[in-house]
């Protein structure tokens, strides 16, 4: 099985299997990096990318994006926590939460 979403595939591969479902799910960019590369243009855009934490922290995948992305365009990691030490999207997303609701009570 292959998912475009970082967070379906380690719901469907992981947290399904203590109900007993056994599905093997990769994500698509998984599955692009192991494909023969397909006859394209030189990287000529430039791309920042962002590791998605489902992806990266659960599982381990950092190279197959950008392996990826740089059939297309050169991926540029400008991100100072980028690959294995990268930030945590719904931990900066609580603290924007928490902000707003701080400043609203005031």
């Amino acid at each position: 099985m292959v998912s475009i979403c970082p967070h379906c595939v380690r719901t469907i591969g992981t947290d399904w299997r203590e109900y007993g479902a056994t599905f093997e799910i990769e994500h698509h960019s998984e599955l692009l990096a192991r494909l023969p590369a397909f006859p394209a243009a030189l990287p000529t855009e430039k791309v920042v990318f962002h590791d998605p934490c489902y992806l990266g922290r659960y599982r381990g995948v950092y190279e197959q994006p950008r392996q990826a992305i740089a059939r297309f365009a050169e991926v540029v990691d400008r991100a100072a926590r980028a690959s294995v030490p990268s930030v945590v999207a719904a931990a900066a997303a609580r603290c924007s939460w928490a902000r707003r609701k701080a400043s609203a009570s005031t």
